[in-house]
């Protein structure tokens, strides 16, 4: 069973009183909130648990609704009273006999006169934090909750010093450390984190920002800890060429991984259009699925070149695999820019080797990425 499934499913039985009350909150109290003519959005419960905070609230409809529809923006943040602390929203969905996780910004329809259960999920309140506050930033219309009264008495070690506020996936260029990745994975960060899996054993490493290009949604990035190693020769081919609408291809990441662990991932697909959102020449229209997680990843085609790297997608609510990946030619110009000497991987050893041997060569190559 996924974490948050777990965690939703305990909540839900605290709220008929199956649970603890020092770690879950029923109903609390909360001072003031957000309200429209058309709705009205009661939190139901607060789980604050050793990784999580999961917030449920209810979305109650008017019976004049017409065309409705909830969407929630990824500025949402949870604060605290007479603390500094300030934790961004890391996932949330509906709960419908079990939980859906929902995209940032995507528009999910509701009916009238109905109530709908969601959930938030963000980083864990530091232990004795009793008072938050909720609020999603996005103009007028967005949601607030001020003043939540929670019953959170248990004694944790987490901290909002520990707490990392984002993940993405990336890839080793250079058997030196260097890294790519997209610059909004690593914005504003405090501390990067790199986890490799070689061999299926995690190691952990720190990594500092050595070149970013915003307007591209590209960084690179280098492992500094003095227990790297450099690794064997990079095994994938850096195509610096634009591939056709129709090729096959495959992007390698670490999607949503409190959720799905931290295997490397991998899913299939084709470039659907050479050119990106609103017809940008940077990007290639991809129907490979991806997630919250996989930014940052490489997409191969079966011929194990690099051609692109993962950026973004568009609301499943309203479009189907519909995803973006930035073409390796702007990273090139990236690495050409770096102060050091970085040789663009040219190995075209996994051009005759099946799919699935060509990501277990891959996947060692391939990071998740976590900042504070």
């Amino acid at each position: 069973m996924k974490k948050y499934a777990i965690l939703l499913t305990l909540l839900l039985c605290a709220l008929y009183n199956t649970l603890p009350a020092q770690v879950t909150t029923r109903n609390p109290l909360v001072e003031n909130r957000s309200q429209s003519n058309i709705a009205d959005y009661p939190i139901v419960g607060v789980l604050v648990d050793n990784e999580y905070t999961v917030v449920l609230f209810d979305y109650i409809t008017n019976r004049n609704l017409r065309d409705g529809w909830i969407s929630m923006s990824s500025r949402a943040t949870l604060t605290a009273k007479n603390s500094n602390i300030s934790l961004s929203i890391y996932e949330w969905g509906v709960f419908d006999e079990e939980p859906a996780s929902l995209d940032f910004d995507e528009q999910y329809s509701v009916n009238a006169d109905r109530k709908y259960t969601f959930y938030m999920v963000f980083p864990p309140l530091p232990a004795g934090v009793d008072n938050i506050t909720i609020r999603e930033n996005a103009g007028a219309s967005g949601f607030f909750w001020g003043g939540i009264h929670v019953n959170n008495k248990n004694t944790r070690t987490s901290s909002s010093n520990s707490t990392y506020k984002g993940a993405g996936s990336g890839f080793f260029i250079d058997p030196r450390g260097y890294i790519a990745t997209n610059y909004h994975v690593i914005r504003d960060a405090r501390e990067i984190e790199v986890n490799c899996f070689p061999n299926g054993q995690r190691m952990t490493f720190q990594a500092q920002v050595v070149k970013i290009d915003k307007i591209n949604d590209l960084a690179i990035i280098k492992i500094i800890s003095p227990s790297f190693r450099p690794l064997p020769k990079i095994p994938y081919n850096f195509q610096t060429t634009q591939s056709n609408a129709g090729t096959s291809v495959f992007a390698l990441g670490y999607p949503r991984s409190a959720v799905m662990g931290t295997e490397v991932k991998i899913t299939d697909g084709t470039i659907s259009a050479s050119t990106g959102y609103q017809g940008d020449i940077r990007q290639y229209q991809i129907s490979v699925p991806i997630q919250n997680g996989n930014s940052g990843g490489p997409l191969f085609d079966h011929k194990g070149n690099l051609v692109g790297i993962v950026s973004a997608g568009l609301s499943t609510e309203i479009f189907q695999n519909v995803n973006y990946a930035i073409k390796s030619v702007y990273l090139k110009h990236l690495i050409d820019g770096l102060p050091g000497r970085v040789k663009l991987p040219n190995n075209k050893s996994l051009s005759k080797k099946s799919l699935p041997d060509k990501v277990k060569v891959l996947k060692s190559y391939v990071v998740w990425i976590r900042i504070k």
